[in-house]
């Protein structure tokens, strides 16, 4: 962990132009307060995984970068803080922490977007995206992981019948929480006599993206072996589809909400698993424009459209994967007092109402059921729920499970469910 004190200035310093940093901004990062031997530090961690180390900034730092919103320059930051908090910094003072925080990789500027494509082009260079989560979400020796995964369908029977769901809604909560869930999410492809072309695996982008959706080319390694890219189906969705789909590849990294998907896949289909289309997702309410139906946005409709036109031109049949959670509440979450009895149960009758929706197939209605009040819920897999109820085209879904993790005081809801054929 880096640590600047950036607020005591040394006259031995070489100062920057203030100009050099006109209106800084600093990029959508995580912040958190720790205590250490010199006394309380504000940590600056970046979700992303672009910027892999940590600084640790002065408390009063704080009160500076919540003005890094691209609007103020230096001297108007200085000036902010000054009147709201009685604090004296300088301009140059400010540029300082603005050209440190640039050359970190926390800031909106060409030097980030340097950085980030050449992460993004040498991640796409990679002969497999390692299985990140394996050894702590499940176990990563082979033997091992086969027995854990066998515990999610011990008291499961294999489905009769050789009907490929039109799609499934499995969690991406630690595989160590939700083995049961996962199990009633997959049990349909136990022993299965057919299978799909391929898989659209959408999952949850905990950290921001560029775009709507970002996908990648690059295949999901697990502990039992890889599961392959259908490369052909992602080029022609690619092409297909107006943005960038591949901006924010390298973020796949970093994120379980795909590779714990991977996991049940190559276990269940083995060496014939049949390849994916991985997508992680954005936060859909950014890109619903005030609408009940966020498909209306360009970026959302037309990359539904995207995958079934590509899907129709090479005859492939599909199943579509989301990898979602729902609900997360309590401290952990910035609520202000733990859960309790009540608040499960309340939890719980709302959590069904919104999954009522998905059994009857209408997304607009489960989008509105999660969003009425501000998703006070904390959807997270709000996005790769509504995009599988638009590619299932109104299918009727089958609520198989729904559970509840509560940990010291703080709750995540998940559920799983099969669209119909």
């Amino acid at each position: 962990m880096r640590e600047e004190d950036v607020v005591t200035r040394h006259s031995d310093v070489a100062r920057p132009n203030a100009g050099a940093y006109k209106c800084p901004k600093l990029r959508a990062i995580e912040s958190f307060s720790v205590d250490t031997d010199d006394g309380e530090r504000l940590v600056l961690r970046d979700p992303t995984g672009y910027v892999e180390e940590t600084v640790a900034l002065i408390p009063a730092a704080g009160l500076l970068l919540q003005f890094f919103d691209g609007e103020r320059s230096a001297v108007q930051i200085a000036t902010r803080v000054q009147l709201q908090y009685s604090l004296q910094v300088t301009s140059d003072a400010i540029a300082e922490l603005a050209q440190g925080l640039d050359e970190l990789g926390f800031l909106e500027s060409p030097a980030f977007d340097v950085r980030r494509r050449a992460i993004n082009d040498a991640y796409r260079r990679s002969a497999k995206r390692e299985a990140r989560f394996a050894g702590e979400s499940y176990p990563a020796e082979p033997d091992e992981l086969k027995a854990f995964l066998a515990e999610s369908f011990e008291r499961l029977d294999p489905i009769d019948g050789d009907e490929i769901p039109a799609g499934i809604v499995a969690p991406h909560v630690d595989l160590r929480v939700a083995e049961a869930a996962y199990g009633h999410a997959y049990r349909r492809f136990l022993g299965a006599r057919r299978r799909p072309d391929a898989f659209v695996v959408v999952g949850t982008a905990h950290g921001p993206i560029e775009g709507f959706v970002a996908a990648s080319h690059v295949p999901y390694d697990t502990p039992l072996g890889p599961v392959p890219v259908d490369h052909e189906l992602l080029d022609r969705v690619a092409d297909l589809y107006p943005g960038d789909l591949f901006a924010d590849e390298a973020a796949h990294r970093t994120e379980h909400s795909v590779e714990f998907q991977a996991v049940y896949l190559r276990y269940l289909f083995g060496v014939d698993v049949p390849p994916m289309l991985p997508v992680i997702s954005n936060s859909l309410e950014r890109f619903a424009d005030g609408h009940d139906d966020p498909a209306c946005n360009p970026q959302v409709g037309r990359f539904v459209d995207a995958v079934r036109r590509a899907a129709d031109e090479q005859k492939k049949s599909l199943c579509f994967v989301a990898g979602a959670d729902l609900a997360h509440i309590g401290p952990r979450f910035s609520d202000p007092g733990p859960v309790n009895a009540e608040t499960l149960r309340d939890l719980e009758k709302r959590d069904r109402e919104t999954l009522a929706t998905v059994e009857t197939g209408d997304a607009q209605a489960f989008y509105r059921s999660v969003c009425e009040d501000g998703n006070g819920r904390r959807i997270c897999g709000l996005a790769p729920v509504f995009l599988t109820m638009l590619w299932a085209d109104g299918r009727h879904a089958r609520i198989t499970d729904y559970r509840q993790w509560v940990e010291q005081g703080s709750c995540v809801s998940f559920a799983a469910a099969e669209f119909d054929a």
